[in-house]
């Protein structure tokens, strides 16, 4: 109770971006572009808690629904319901980062979990589960963390009652993850009105060569190697890269990342809007943008950078690569 009175009072003082919001207009942030400030969106100390934060007693006015729909970016959050997602303000639940997030620090790498001290009503009662962000998270059928059942790493299940492990989970270990070795080359595409159309139909493969898709009329397409998003290997500051000049902007996809965009040459002032969300878009599988109504058209159209990182989140497409 203590965490959740420091973190509503630092809310309601200094309006701090809690969880994913997205305004319908666009903002502007000044941040450095390095993948380990990005991750930390205020300037207070982080506190540790005893246990993960979570907003398990709080409906906190629909916020709770953005972290269900969109995950909280790179940091690890997970999901834990007695009935479907589809049922957010069922009682038996728990919503919380097991690693910690942008607000306090909590020393969860690779530590046994028990359901009981997130909800009492939690252990042999869940029945669907979300884990997003860059962490893996194993399952137990145990209250010690014994007899494995499954991991899950950027994945969620609706209905565990369908696909097994119903009613038997009570503790979790959880582990910082990016899987770097694994997944497919980052691809981003950007141009005028119609790209998520014309790329469709392609959608559904497993593989998708560049050569064979014809970026004329002024379309974009950006290949990113995993090896190439830092300058210095995993967690150091990310390669900023400049949007070509002169083409029109009103579309975006993206395939096997995430990458936020800036409106500044040097990647230093991130758009944040009802498209791109805080965190920007994509993930391990496919995710389009398209510019609707003057404001997005503005906003695209002021797009000069992006920074892409390994994928995080929920993929509404099969996602690649032999992921748990």
């Amino acid at each position: 109770m203590r965490f959740l009175s420091f973190i509503g009072a630092a809310i309601l003082l200094f309006d701090l971006p809690f969880a994913i919001t997205h305004p319908a207009d666009a903002s502007v942030q000044s941040l450095k572009h390095d993948l380990k400030k990005r991750l930390w969106l205020a300037d207070l100390p982080p506190i540790e808690p005893e246990n993960p934060g979570g907003f398990y007693l709080q409906r906190d006015q629909g916020k709770i629904d953005h972290l269900i729909k969109y995950g909280d970016g790179p940091n690890c959050l997970l999901v834990l319901l007695s009935s479907s997602r589809a049922n957010i303000e069922d009682e038996e639940r728990w919503i919380g980062w097991p690693l910690g997030n942008d607000t306090y620090r909590y020393k969860g790498d690779n530590k046994c979990q028990n359901f009981k001290p997130l909800n009492k009503m939690l252990p042999n009662r869940v029945s669907s589960y979300q884990v997003t962000g860059y962490c893996e998270c194993e399952f137990f059928d145990n209250e010690n963390c014994e007899d494995g059942k499954f991991s899950a790493f950027n994945r969620a299940d609706d209905s565990l009652k369908l696909h097994g492990n119903n009613d038997l989970l009570e503790s979790y270990r959880c582990w910082k993850e990016m899987h770097l070795k694994k997944g497919v080359t980052c691809l981003l595409f950007y141009g005028p009105a119609g790209l998520r159309g014309r790329l469709g139909e392609k959608m559904g493969r497993s593989t998708l060569d560049g050569e064979d898709i014809s970026m004329d009329d002024g379309y974009v397409m950006a290949t990113i190697q995993r090896d190439m998003m830092f300058l210095n290997g995993p967690e150091s500051e990310l390669k900023c890269y400049t949007m070509r000049p002169g083409v029109l902007v009103e579309s975006i996809v993206v395939r096997g990342c995430s990458c936020v965009f800036y409106l500044d040459d040097n990647c230093t002032m991130p758009l944040s809007n009802s498209l791109t969300g805080k965190y920007g878009i994509g993930n391990a599988g496919w995710d389009s943008k398209a510019a609707i109504g003057d404001l997005d058209k503005t906003s695209f159209g002021s797009l000069r950078s992006y920074t892409c990182a390994p994928p995080y989140g929920i993929s509404e497409y099969a996602r690649y690569g032999n992921l748990p």
